[in-house]
């Protein structure tokens, strides 16, 4: 019998492989589909390059990546890994990568509670809208594993959804408006920063 995590890892593969079969399958050729997209991926990689470059750090592995967006659209100069337990998910970071023109990007298929790579191999470990998907426990060994990839000098950072956003308040009416289409709210939890805060202290 499959344990509480086994199926959460299950489910968030199938549901996430549904929707990046999905995309895939609209080979559309637009960058962003909205402003405030845009908008959130400046934000993102300002953050990122910014934090990157004052640090001399410049590889980078994105753990449990999916579309991998955020990290196609660093700095050129970082050396850059994505790491998915989907095959499909890792097949639209393709498309996107060459959406794009990216070339120096890795692509790596692989669990974020054991990934295939050796102790210390990068200096910037990250994923954006992975961790709240799992139990404190389960974050836990997410991010022990997260702090395993990354060398002594390097960086370990989550992104998480405001819950009281845009897109995260559309999501959860989508998932009362179940005919409509768009994402919809699943299996997040809405952690307290604190929370998240004492488990990388741990």
């Amino acid at each position: 019998m499959k344990n509480n995590l086994e199926k959460t890892i299950e489910h968030e593969n199938a549901n996430w492989s549904k929707i990046f079969k999905a995309e895939l399958e609209k080979n559309s050729d637009e960058t962003f589909s909205s402003f405030w997209w845009k908008d959130y991926y400046d934000e993102l990689t300002g953050f990122v390059n910014k934090t990157m470059s004052e640090n001399g750090l410049n590889t980078i592995l994105e753990a449990g990546s999916g579309s991998g967006k955020a990290t196609i659209l660093l700095n050129k100069s970082f050396h850059k890994t994505l790491l998915d337990i989907s095959p499909v998910a890792l097949e639209y970071a393709k498309h996107v990568a060459n959406k794009f023109s990216i070339e120096n990007i890795n692509f790596a298929e692989g669990s974020i509670f054991s990934m295939p790579f050796n102790d210390n191999n990068f200096n910037f470990v990250w994923n954006i809208g992975v961790i709240e998907h799992y139990e404190l426990d389960d974050i836990k060994l997410i991010l022990k594993e997260m702090v395993r990839m990354c060398n002594k000098s390097g960086v370990v950072a989550v992104g998480v959804p405001n819950l009281y956003s845009g897109p995260i308040l559309k999501a959860w009416l989508l998932k009362i408006l179940k005919f409509l289409p768009g994402y919809k709210l699943d299996t997040e939890n809405f952690y307290q920063a604190k929370k998240i805060e004492n488990l990388f202290k741990i």
